[in-house]
């Protein structure tokens, strides 16, 4: 604060104009300190001077932490950049009225380095509703008529963007509904791409990315905003009132509390994660809650880089946000925001939330996945940061062509973070969905009997009395009995065959007769087969004897 205090020459803004201020617009706090400072603007100029003898600085940017150095030589070359309000006015409108008030358009190509001065404006490269402006008119905006009736919202480019890549999503889900509603007259929509498209954003800070939410979904849509205290609800309900901003519900529970399948977000499409993160991204701290309007102390912008187990603790909590925000049954994606330019808070972050939730689901019916966000502007902004020799916004170079937007701080904006992840569903081998088909009845496998699952439980242990198990045909043909016995030899057979001649031919019997068929014998007691191999060995030693003799 000093330092942006001695930037301006120890002189407020207000100090600068040299015109008198409606004192309503003049809060006795901010006068009090205002006055002190006025008080003490030799002393000041002492203390610094002093500071730098002992530090042997060569100027005061010197007595500024290392990060700050970088980021210091960008925040005189900023721009104010001011959203048009859809919800109050048009642009066309908004530049009549500013023109008026002696503002002048200018035409500027996007290679031109030339900064803005005085009054002079143009309209942002990048998207149609936005106007950049010199940093020497931010004080003269932040009190003109147009930005206290809500129809010019004073907010920098990188937001801009983040909620940006919300409303091309939105686009995108109503594409679908058109596409289907075309290709499928007559279907009922609501039980095939859901009803509504309802927004959660998860963290309210000061209210102004809320608003613009409200202005890229329908009116009869709803924007649900978790984070409110009974302190600020109030403050935030007038502002939105001052927007336009019509269709936004402030909850008070924390959004780690919200219940997933809850009736009010039946018809939530899309997760809006900006969660308070290190802010390592942000330029100019002073501009920043100026325009803003983030409850973020100065000091805790103002002090530099948080040190390593700091910023892991803001990730762990970054990670638990989103994993809750991946649990509701009905999302179809999710865009998460930081403006910090750790890497352990954005990407890390992304990763590792994907993989917990596949990890801890198995084999889940969707899962989610990075999706390219604002492709073409990150085309944009990459070319920018060739041709400007890395000096102005562009993709990160370590990693190119991943689909997410990481923004360097730089003279043109802050820096951050944002990526789009949407719900996907597996591909299924074709395998898989005629299993799934045939479990569910829709068809008959090739076995003829449709499978049915059985739990480990429900399987039989194999008893000694159960059943066995079927024997093939082949091995039945082998075990076939049939009377193969063979003739009983008579004496006479038997002389005649010592004698030499021939014994008589014993006459077949044609097949198919009923003599030919195999007979069965009833089995027999140990005792009778006892009994029969004695007759039969008596008989042989009786043939035997004759046949010796």
């Amino acid at each position: 604060m000093l330092f942006d205090y001695q930037q301006n020459g120890f002189f407020f803004g207000n100090e600068q104009k040299q015109k008198e201020v409606n004192e309503e617009d003049i809060l006795p706090d901010i006068a009090e300190i205002q006055a002190a400072l006025a008080s003490h603007r030799t002393k000041l100029r002492a203390a610094l001077a002093r500071c730098r003898i002992r530090d042997c600085a060569i100027s005061v940017e010197a007595l500024l932490p290392m990060e700050e150095q970088e980021k210091i030589k960008y925040a005189a070359a900023q721009p104010v950049y001011a959203r048009v309000n859809t919800l109050k006015s048009s642009l066309e409108d908004v530049m009549a009225r500013l023109q008026k008030d002696g503002y002048v358009l200018e035409e500027k190509s996007p290679d031109s380095e030339d900064q803005l001065t005085g009054k002079n404006f143009i309209s942002d490269e990048h998207f149609d509703n936005l106007l950049v402006f010199s940093a020497e008119a931010k004080f003269d905006l932040h009190g003109n008529d147009l930005t206290n009736e809500g129809c010019l919202v004073i907010q920098d480019k990188s937001t801009v963007i983040s909620v940006e890549v919300v409303r091309s999503f939105v686009n995108e889900v109503s594409s679908q509904k058109e596409k289907a509603n075309i290709l499928i007259p007559g279907a009922d929509m609501k039980k095939m791409l859901g009803d509504g498209d309802d927004i959660i954003q998860t963290h309210v800070e000061s209210g102004n990315i809320t608003a613009y939410l409200s202005s890229v979904i329908h009116p009869d849509r709803t924007v649900f905003t978790f984070g409110a205290t009974p302190d600020t609800k109030g403050h935030l309900q007038n502002k939105m009132e001052k927007l336009g901003a019509r269709n936004v519900t402030f909850l008070e529970e924390h959004f780690l509390d919200a219940i997933p399948n809850d009736e009010r977000f039946r018809k939530v499409k899309i997760i809006v994660v900006n969660v308070p993160c290190s802010k390592t991204g942000i330029v100019n701290p002073v501009d920043f809650v100026l325009q803003e309007g983030v409850s973020a102390s100065i000091k805790e912008l103002a002090r530099g880089g948080l040190d390593n187990s700091k910023i892991r603790g803001l990730a762990f909590q970054h990670l638990g946000v989103l994993k809750h925000a991946m649990s509701f049954p009905l999302l179809q994606g999710i865009v998460y925001i930081t403006r910090s330019i750790h890497t352990w808070e954005n990407i890390d972050v992304v990763k590792k939330a994907m993989e917990e939730i596949r990890e801890a689901g198995g084999k889940l019916d969707s899962y989610y996945d990075l999706a390219p966000a604002l492709p073409n502007l990150a085309k944009q902004l990459e070319a920018i940061g060739v041709r400007r020799k890395g000096e102005d916004i562009s993709l990160t170079s370590q990693e190119p062509g991943h689909n997410y937007l990481k923004l360097e701080p730089s003279a043109a904006m802050n820096g951050g973070f944002v990526a789009l992840l949407t719900r996907k569903k597996p591909v299924e081998s074709p395998a898989d969905v005629l299993e799934r088909a045939a479990k569910k009845g829709l068809m008959k496998p090739k076995g003829g009997k449709t499978p049915r699952a059985q739990s480990p439980k429900s399987k039989r242990v194999p008893s000694a009395q159960s059943k066995r198990p079927p024997v093939p045909k082949q091995e039945l043909e082998k075990l076939t009995i049939t009377d193969t016995t063979e003739p009983v030899v008579s004496d006479t057979e038997l002389d005649s065959a010592v004698k030499g001649k021939p014994a008589s031919k014993k006459k077949t019997r044609p097949h198919g007769s009923a003599d030919s068929v195999p007979v069965k014998t009833p089995s027999k007691t140990k005792a009778q087969k006892k009994a029969e191999k004695e007759r039969a060995e008596k008989e042989h030693e009786e043939h035997m004897r004759q046949f010796k003799f």
